[in-house]
């Protein structure tokens, strides 16, 4: 939505929509205190109020669950909406004639064809299934499955009969032959790109969802274990479906999520169902991929915590090892239900119930628990060797988390099922801590407090200060080079506001109208902005505190390329005598520039030399 017409339309809507007020109808709790307005949360349960909205920002945030965002994002979180259906609802209450200029937004435009696409191909796929006599398969299959009807229609479940050229015969006439492939359900020969054939075939077929409950892809499941094939076939990646951004069944679990503040992570669809249809609403899957780190974020919009439902068997072990360290990294509780050997959540809430999966779940170990209990039946604990080589991956696991509180949750009990005293324990901890951060050389000393941030905090100060202070991005462009920001999201924020100073147009403008569906970037710029200014003040003016992360995120990438030096040579230590040479001095050089970067003053010239524009 970057063309003028719909920049036009967004603004007259925001303008229009004063957050206060809409958030007022929804939160009827909405108190002023000084110059914000405060509420007990509507997306997750509290006690004490930590849902802030901001007036003068036209933000809101919460800081029990993390919710926040504009005008549009609270009506999409709350109505369940999308984007544009959220701008359509706002412009109706405004009295503001709607209507989105799809030329100038072709982007938008080819994934609403894709989103057709799919809902319609779904309900193909449940006709099919529900009519089709060459559907019998996979009849059967349900039935022997002990699926219910009222599972197949909530969970979009279909079938695609065994044959080239079901979808191709049926959207000949709705859509183009680019327009399917796009989609994935069609796909071109290798040896003749113009020949095009069903890529789902003989298979019951599960509508993939993302969290606005729109269908973006498929999961094709072969009817027996003698089928030719691989057991799922999954859509492809497309526009409108990123496998690292989606978990099945989302769309249905958030509200139970909420109400839990915990996740239940199953590994199948078949699982996640039987959940569900057994009271537990909270379950959720990957779709065909390992957990990532969007996964993880994505679960801790809605949980506090997970539980892992996996395999008893290796390979269940290994997943639920790896994907805690993914959740334990983005501050998610994590406990392990541990299930009987040769049951999943599908066969034992069949054969055993509601309460038998329930009190496994109540059950769930921590994770240090389950790792324990796993090292104990591969490690000797009497033997010295295997008690250090537990330890090592105990204490790995332990610092997979950056939460202090979990951490020392953890020490206490790595220490309890190893018997080995916890100051002990939490002395190896501390030293490991230790050695890993003298392994990077230290900066000279640091001018102001903001600059002794970690490097996440530090990167969100700077692009705080150039939402709150435009100005400053003038600094940010002749003296940053925005790759030496690590976080895409605070690199992203950071060219969009220097965009916005060069076009003259308010930062969360622009940031509203180059987001994401999701509206990440709107989140990720409010929570910066809910509180109160977090640096400035005492360390000098804001231009002071915006100079000392400039300096800051030079020395680290100064250090980075130290590093890669040291690291390369150690790698090539045969390398040409006259390469050796140049490494030398460009690490002698580069100890030079550190030293330079400890003041503004002694780190502008280096910065004026290498700044855009500058004489050659």
């Amino acid at each position: 939505m970057s063309d003028d017409s719909n920049r036009q339309l967004l603004e007259e809507i925001r303008n229009a929509s004063d957050i206060v007020d809409i958030v007022s109808l929804a939160v009827p709790h909405l108190r002023q205190v000084g110059g914000t307005f405060k509420a007990l949360c509507p997306f997750h349960k509290e006690k004490t109020p930590s849902f802030t909205v901001n007036r003068q920002r036209q933000v809101f945030h919460c800081f029990g669950c993390g919710a926040g965002g504009d005008v549009f994002k609270f009506v999409m979180l709350h109505d369940k909406l999308d984007f544009v259906s959220a701008m359509r609802k706002l412009a109706e209450r405004a009295g503001i004639a709607f209507k989105l200029d799809r030329d100038g937004g072709k982007g938008r435009g080819e994934r609403a064809i894709l989103y057709d696409i799919n809902e319609k191909a779904a309900r193909l796929f449940q006709d099919i299934l529900n009519r089709d006599p060459c559907a019998k398969p996979a009849r059967d299959y349900i039935a022997h499955r002990q699926i219910p009807a009222e599972a197949l229609k909530d969970f979009a479940i279909g079938y695609a009969p065994d044959r080239w050229d079901t979808v191709r015969t049926w959207a000949a006439d709705k859509y183009t032959p680019e327009q399917l492939v796009a989609a994935g359900l069609l796909v071109r020969k290798d040896d003749a790109p113009d020949k095009l054939y069903d890529r789902f075939r003989g298979r019951l077929m599960f509508a993939i969802h993302d969290e606005q409950g729109r269908v973006v892809g498929f999961s094709g499941r072969v009817l027996g274990a003698d089928s030719e094939g691989a057991k799922y076939v999954n859509s492809p990646e497309t526009a409108i479906f990123k496998k690292s951004r989606i978990l099945y069944a989302l769309h249905r679990a958030r509200t139970a999520m909420v109400e839990a503040r915990e996740a239940l992570v199953c590994e199948g669809q078949i699982d996640v169902i039987r959940c569900h249809l057994n009271g537990f609403a909270n379950a959720v899957a990957s779709q065909g991929t390992a957990f990532t780190a969007d996964h993880a974020r994505m679960l801790r919009r809605y949980a506090d915590s997970v539980v892992l439902v996996f395999d008893a068997d290796s390979a269940g072990r290994k997943a639920a090892l790896r994907t805690a360290g993914i959740f334990l990294q983005a501050e998610l509780a994590v406990r392990v239900a541990v299930m009987p050997v040769g049951e999943d959540p599908d066969s034992l809430l069949l054969s055993q119930g509601r309460d038998a999966f329930a009190k496994i779940l109540e059950q769930a170990q921590s994770v240090i628990e389950f790792q324990a209990g796993l090292l104990r039946e591969r490690e000797d604990f009497k033997d010295d060797a295997g008690l250090l080589r537990a330890t090592r991956e105990l204490l790995e696991t332990i610092r997979q988390s950056p939460n202090a509180i979990l951490q020392a949750q953890f020490i206490r009990q790595a220490a309890e099922r190893m018997n080995l005293p916890e100051t002990a324990f939490r002395h190896e901890f501390e030293k490991t801590a230790r050695r890993d951060g003298s392994a990077q050389e230290q900066a000279p000393e640091k001018p102001a407090a903001a600059a002794q941030q970690p490097g996440p905090c530090r990167e969100e100060a700077l692009v705080e200060l150039m939402l709150r202070h435009p100005e400053l991005t003038v600094l940010a462009r002749r003296f940053l080079p925005l790759e030496m920001i690590a976080n895409p999201e605070c690199r992203r924020l950071a060219q969009i506001a220097i965009q916005a100073t060069d076009q003259e147009i308010d930062a969360l403008t622009a940031i509203s109208e180059q987001d994401d569906d999701q509206r990440t970037l709107t989140t990720v710029s409010a929570r910066m902005l809910a509180g109160p200014e977090k640096i400035g003040g005492k360390v000098g003016t804001p231009e002071d505190s915006f100079k000392t992360l400039i300096l800051a995120l030079r020395r680290n990438a100064i250090e980075k390329r130290r590093r890669a030096i040291l690291a390369e040579r150690r790698e090539h230590p045969d390398m040409p005598e006259a390469d050796q040479r140049q490494l030398q001095t460009e690490y002698a050089s580069l100890r030079y520039d550190l030293d330079k970067f400890a003041t503004w003053e002694t780190a502008l010239p280096l910065m004026e030399f290498d700044a855009p524009g500058a004489a050659p």
